[in-house]
């Protein structure tokens, strides 16, 4: 919790859309206009208070300069949305605004429905499991790959804060059905000191994003990347 599944799944989509992609974006943990507001932060290198301060002829003019592709933002509340959904409100997408993805977003697996409403959340590891197969086989449906996210237990959190040094599979909350799944698992690692390279600042910190499972290659990779707090904005560090 709080180690930026949502930011990095942000930056997913900006990614992308900068490459002129179409993506979607369907969250169930945070509402349309805040997520928007962080999306445009990185965007624009500003802070939350300047983005709300922007003309939005200026902004439109910003988005203008270059060929960049399209994000769609859908919202629901927390497990009140299974893929059937999301298959729905793609499938109109296509047919009203012939619009195709080329990614999918869903913030997160954990607080997804499923399609068979009458299977209860008891058994969790079923639940999640079917949740995740579900959206293996969306991505199958449209062609394009879905990416998601998933907590981690007590096991893999710091004792004072954050994630412990290295988390992996073994540390993941819901249910071992995601790793069952899932083509690709990255890994968050950062610890209560990397939130805050400064202290006095909290300004910048440090993530680490960890290949725990790859299907099509070799796993075991770490990345580090740099956080701008203020702006939301990422970038790969090139320390060792």
């Amino acid at each position: 919790p709080g180690a930026g599944k949502t930011l990095w799944l942000g930056n997913v989509a900006m990614a992308a859309m900068k490459e002129g992609k179409k993506v979607v974006v369907f969250s169930l943990e945070v509402n349309e206009r805040r997520l928007l507001t962080r999306y445009y932060q990185s965007i624009f290198n500003k802070t939350k208070q300047e983005v709300l301060e922007m003309n939005p002829a200026d902004a439109e003019q910003l988005f203008n300069m270059d060929n960049s592709g399209r994000i769609k933002i859908k919202t629901y509340k927390a497990n009140t949305a299974s893929s059937n959904d999301f298959a729905a409100y793609l499938g109109d997408l296509k047919t009203y605004e012939n619009f195709e993805p080329d990614a999918i977003i869903v913030d997160y697996v954990g607080i997804m429905s499923i399609n068979d409403r009458t299977i209860s959340k008891d058994n969790s590891y079923q639940y999640v499991k079917i949740a995740t197969e579900e959206l293996r086989n969306l991505a199958c449906e449209f062609h394009c790959p879905v990416f998601t996210a998933g907590q981690i237990n007590r096991e893999g959190m710091g004792d004072k804060g954050g994630s412990k040094g290295v988390v992996t599979t073994k540390d993941i909350a819901e249910s071992r059905g995601i790793v069952d799944t899932a083509d690709y698992i990255i890994d968050i690692c950062q610890t209560a000191a990397e939130k805050y390279t400064d202290q006095k600042t909290k300004t910048d910190g440090i993530y680490r994003l960890r290949v725990d499972k790859d299907r099509n290659g070799e796993s075991g990779a770490e990345v580090k990347f740099n956080i701008h707090w203020p702006t939301l904005q990422l970038s790969e560090s090139h320390e060792k």
